[in-house]
């Protein structure tokens, strides 16, 4: 059994309420900020993401160009 984190969880709900969503939109709401000249979290956001697709909380699908598109997980 996986561990659920609160981001993971966060990650979660953001797709819920934006089903389709490009997966950056869903990196950005997750990542951390707050460190000037850039966006230094944006790798521990897509690890996030991959890990709630992983934990089945999330699915991805192939969108336009190398682009995916994220959906709640079907129950």
């Amino acid at each position: 059994m996986r561990r659920i984190g609160p981001r993971m969880e966060q990650a979660a709900k953001y797709v819920a309420a934006n089903p389709g969503c490009v997966t950056y939109d869903a990196v950005l709401y997750v990542a951390p900020c707050g460190v000037p000249g850039g966006k230094p979290g944006i790798q521990y956001g897509y690890r996030t993401i991959d890990r709630a697709v992983s934990a089945g909380l999330i699915r991805r699908e192939p969108g336009k160009g190398n682009s995916y598109r994220l959906y709640p997980a079907t129950p």
